[in-house]
């Protein structure tokens, strides 16, 4: 699943800025999928992620070395990366608009973010309404503070001094 993610985000970084994208860090990086698939494409991949689970997996899955900084209070260099990602994380945070404003600060010029989030108008959302029961884990209750429509990321990220240029409808998991 992790390889065409990359792949779509690195093809859109050359189409917005007609140069390939050389690093990438990816935040809640769980066990380490995204930086791995990055790194399969050239890229110069890091990832950040909290759970001593997901680290030891990285670890053991892909021989990489997660950190587990806290991401808005580390000192990283700012300016510095091409691209940072939040793939399934902005909704699980306390304060989405902190994460974003930090991610900015890392960027190179023409540096983009990208955010993977759960879609208030998909039809994952609409059968966990009919079907409360069904066990998806699109929205599960404490662990997903946030659900965003269309419309509300564009505007939290525009709030965040964002520019959003692209859209993409992979779906979440098999089942959709």
């Amino acid at each position: 699943v992790a390889v065409p993610k990359i792949k779509i985000i690195k093809d859109e970084f050359f189409r917005q800025n007609n140069r390939h994208c050389n690093s990438l860090l990816d935040i809640g990086a769980g066990a380490g999928h995204i930086v791995c698939a990055a790194k399969s494409f050239g890229i110069n991949a890091y990832g950040v992620e909290p759970s001593s689970v997901g680290r030891h997996s990285a670890k053991q899955l892909f021989d990489i070395d997660l950190n587990d900084l806290d991401f808005i209070n580390a000192e990283i260099n700012e300016s510095s990366l091409d691209m940072v990602t939040f793939f399934g994380v902005i909704e699980h945070t306390i304060d989405p608009s902190s994460y974003l404003i930090k991610a900015r600060k890392l960027l190179k010029n023409e540096g983009m973010i990208f955010v993977e989030i759960p879609r208030h108008e998909s039809l994952t959302t609409i059968l966990d309404s009919v079907f409360p029961d069904m066990g998806t884990r699109h929205l599960e209750g404490i662990e997903h503070i946030h659900c965003f429509s269309d419309s509300s990321i564009a505007t939290l990220l525009t709030n965040c001094g964002l520019k959003p240029c692209f859209a993409y409808y992979l779906g979440l998991d098999w089942y959709e």
